[in-house]
Order: C-alpha cells, then structure tokens, then sequence
C-alpha cells in the first residue's frame, strides 16, 4: 500500500484535485481517494487506467520513491 500512495504525489505534481482527477479519468472520487490512502489497492484494470490517464507507466505508479511525481511533472 505505500507503493500505491504514490498517486498522491502523481495527482498533485500533475496540478489536479481529487474530484477533477476522478471525474476526467472516469473512476469514482471515493474509491481514488482510498487508492491514495492504501485502505484499497487498484486492481490491473484501474492501474492502466491511471497510467494512461497520467501518461505513465503503471510501473510508475507502483514506484516508492519520487520518481512518478517527477515523470508526470516533466
């Protein structure tokens, strides 16, 4: 789950608000907030999702460190 907390920065660093982010990616504003707070891990489904969404690798997404925030950011 800390991995997947990294869509928190990924949002952030890509300028976007929770409910914005939800909306255009076309996933529920709740269940990306608990994505973001690792009480619930995106199935394979929703990681492409986000990843095509935030034009990243779902490997980006899965990453610890500050690597995706910077990707997303350039």
């Amino acid at each position: 789950t800390e991995a997947i907390m990294s869509l928190r920065a990924i949002r952030l660093a890509a300028g976007k608000g929770l409910n914005q982010t939800a909306r255009e990616a076309g996933v529920p504003a709740p269940r990306l907030s608990q994505w973001e707070t690792g009480k619930v891990t995106p199935d394979t489904k929703n990681l492409v999702k986000l990843a095509a969404f935030y034009g990243c690798t779902v490997d980006a997404l899965l990453r610890q460190d500050d690597a995706p925030a910077a990707e997303v950011a350039s």
